[in-house]
């Protein structure tokens, strides 16, 4: 798996100190990719490639209270980015998982501490 990227675990610090990209476009992969986010990783971009799929899980809504998240699908390279929780949000079953399928496709979540909310979308 290449994950490659910056994350910062430290509170004030720019948004793009807060970023991740998720690349599946190596040669060293050879699996779809699984991956959880920590509570400080709050913008993800993904490059996807032909091969693999890529799932995104969003960290624990009780630990995100107050945090927003921005997942973008940058590069499309064929396969798809699957964003979920954790199973621990109330009713987010209710909308379902998100699912990026072309360039810019994109999801912004926000945490109550409770449920997670899909304030805005964009797929094809």
């Amino acid at each position: 798996m290449s994950i490659e990227g910056t994350s910062a675990a430290l509170t004030g610090m720019s948004v793009m100190e807060n970023a991740k990209v998720i690349n599946v476009t190596s040669a060293s992969v050879t699996a779809n990719v699984s991956e959880t986010l920590e509570v400080y990783e709050q913008v993800v971009n993904c490059v996807t490639g032909d091969t693999y799929t890529v799932t995104i899980t969003l960290p624990p809504v009780s630990l995100a209270m107050g945090k927003f998240y921005s997942i973008k699908l940058i590069t499309d390279g064929g396969q798809n980015v699957t964003v979920q929780d954790q199973d621990d949000s109330y009713d987010f079953a209710a909308t379902g998982d998100l699912t990026l399928s072309s360039i810019t496709d994109f999801g912004i979540f926000f945490s109550d501490g409770h449920k997670w909310y899909e304030l805005m979308s964009q797929t094809s």
